[in-house]
């Protein structure tokens, strides 16, 4: 038999496809859980969204985990999820520190690149600059 992964994350299907391919039995965590991914893959659908997914992980025997895109800004909700799992990627804390544009930017001039000019507040409008405004979790 082979190793069971599960896979959650908005939209699973490639990832769980490549997994079926190299061998896993994958069960998918997914919001869609379209009927191309429930041929190949154990499907539990995801809803809401990502809140119920800490719920579906208990119900799943202890195997290895992985996330896809969807969760990158979920640090406690991936936390949640490695207690019943060993995660396969990128943890809690790592997700924190990736996901915070200030902490890239430092990270980036410390060690010696260019980064871009960060700004907590609405800078005033000036003739010769432009701002890109984004949400920190987008």
């Amino acid at each position: 038999m082979s190793q069971t992964l599960f896979i959650a994350g908005a939209t699973v299907r490639s990832v769980t496809q490549s997994a079926v391919r190299a061998g896993y039995r994958v069960v998918a965590a997914d919001l869609f859980g379209d009927r191309d991914l429930q041929v190949c893959a154990q499907i539990r659908q995801v809803d809401p969204f990502p809140e119920a997914l800490p719920q579906i992980a208990r119900q799943i025997e202890p195997c290895c985990w992985m996330y896809t895109g969807g969760l990158e800004n979920s640090a406690e909700l991936v936390n949640a999820v490695s207690q019943f799992h060993t995660l396969w990627g990128n943890g809690a804390e790592v997700l924190r520190q990736v996901r915070d544009p200030f902490a890239v930017g430092q990270s980036l001039t410390e060690a010696g690149f260019s980064s871009l000019r960060l700004s907590r507040r609405r800078p005033e409008p000036a003739a010769n600059k432009v701002w890109l405004r984004k949400p920190i979790h987008s």
